[in-house]
């Protein structure tokens, strides 16, 4: 009946009844807010429930508003009590979630700043321009212009802010594509569950350009061997304010390029226990020398779990640490890794790298020798790219950095293998003799 008002609810309704008396309410709202039917459900201790049941079919809102009220009264009766969900409230508490799972070790730095990021500027600019306040009034369809205001005007939000870290540039898809997965798992993870909101919303994603793919180059070698001696000039400048520093810097870098791991979220966050040294001769004729090879234990954030292979990265994993041990002679007031450190470190303090500092500096010596095409991720594209030079076998390679076999195929696809192995540390040349294993930094005690 036009003009009927609820009791308690100070809202005029077209349409009003109650399905079960005190608890289950099917209304349609008589201003034009909305022409689907709504619900409210009685969760207990003078709280309520509202939720749009997306239809114009009275006798199917029905249907739905019993389902709902039985799925929030079994939440209820579990102790999960649903409640009229502000969106800002919810969002906070989302964010507040994801710093406890980090401070407790399930999520990486990297993730954390990702979700934080997505969530207070992103998804709460896009719910005020949508002018949202309420879980409530997100309609079904209300996430399908996500992308479309992201790549037009979510971006200018941080170009307008003072700071260094501006965004100067539209999103790429892949960046969308990610808020767009961390969107869904606040759904599914969080509001679902607590009985918030019904479903997950369907964003559509956009399948990445080829452009896209090339974002992060592989070294050609004859450009890898120049940005190794900038690199080793640019370290050891005399005139440098923090020497120390950019030598952990150099050595992040040439170990980064020999191991292939995802810098950010892997590689500052190694502990120089999951670090071993294998050592073994190679023969060159009449001479030979010792070749070390790092056996690492990294662990995939990204896929949760741990993989381990062998790099070809030794050397520089043993120079860094007589590094270590050589400046804090010098310092004795200085840090001194030990096996439980990390092995990346600010050389005073011990404390970890910022990933953003670091990979600005290597930018910077990228720009002196006109190589502003590579980026930090190249030294994982390089990686790749030489280890399948050596004919190192494709599945092999995807489980010593992590990538699916289809990612691996697709960016590398270009390169011709003509030979393959199984044997991650094979070498084109000379002869090897046995592998001597050892660890880098002993157990205290």
């Amino acid at each position: 009946m036009a003009g009927k008002t609820g009791a308690g609810l100070g809202t005029t309704y077209s349409d009003l009844e109650e399905l079960i008396p005190g608890r289950l309410l099917l209304f349609l709202y008589a201003d034009g807010r909305s022409p689907h039917w709504s619900c409210r459900i009685y969760t207990g201790n003078r709280r309520y429930l509202w939720r749009s049941l997306k239809t114009t079919d009275k006798e199917q809102a029905k249907v739905k508003a019993f389902d709902l009220w039985a799925e929030v009264a079994h939440q209820v009766k579990e102790g999960v009590v649903a409640e009229p969900a502000d969106l800002e409230r919810e969002i906070n508490r989302w964010i507040d979630l994801q710093e406890k799972r980090f401070k407790a070790g399930e999520i990486g730095r990297t993730l954390f700043k990702g979700k934080r990021s997505t969530f207070d500027l992103y998804v709460r600019q896009y719910a005020a321009w949508k002018g949202w306040k309420r879980l409530s009034d997100i309609p079904a369809e209300g996430w399908s212009e996500y992308r479309f205001w992201r790549k037009e005007q979510g971006w200018r939000l941080l170009s307008s802010r003072e700071g260094a870290n501006r965004c100067k540039t539209p999103p790429k898809d892949s960046t969308v594509n990610r808020e767009i997965t961390l969107i869904g798992e606040w759904y599914r993870a969080y509001l679902v569950p607590k009985g918030m909101v019904a479903g997950v919303p369907t964003i559509k994603k956009t399948k990445v350009t080829r452009d896209e793919l090339n974002a992060n180059p592989p070294f050609s070698p004859e450009d890898w061997m120049w940005i190794t001696r900038r690199l080793k000039t640019w370290a050891e400048d005399p005139k440098a304010r923090e020497p120390e520093w950019r030598q952990v810097v150099r050595h992040f870098v040439l170990i980064s390029a020999n191991v292939g791991w995802r810098p950010d979220s892997e590689g500052l966050e190694m502990r120089w226990k999951q670090v071993g040294n294998k050592s073994r001769q190679v023969v060159f004729g009449q001479s030979s020398k010792t070749e070390h090879i790092a056996e690492l234990q990294i662990w995939d954030n990204k896929n949760k779990r741990w993989r381990e292979g062998n790099f070809l990265a030794g050397e520089y994993f043993l120079r860094l640490r007589d590094f270590y041990k050589q400046w804090h002679q010098a310092h004795p007031e200085w840090h001194l890794p030990t096996s439980k450190d990390l092995v990346f470190c600010n050389t005073k303090t011990g404390k970890r790298l910022s990933y953003t500092t670091v990979s600005g500096a290597f930018k910077k010596v990228l720009h002196s020798l006109g190589m502003d095409q590579y980026t930090f991720y190249s030294c994982r594209s390089h990686y790749v790219n030489e280890r399948l030079r050596e004919g190192v076998d494709i599945y092999l390679i995807t489980k010593q950095t992590g990538h699916s076999l289809e990612v691996c195929r697709r960016h590398y696809e270009r390169l011709a293998v003509s030979t393959r192995s199984d044997e991650a540390t094979k070498r084109t040349y000379g002869k090897t003799k046995g592998l001597v294993a050892q660890p880098i930094v002993p157990e205290e005690g």
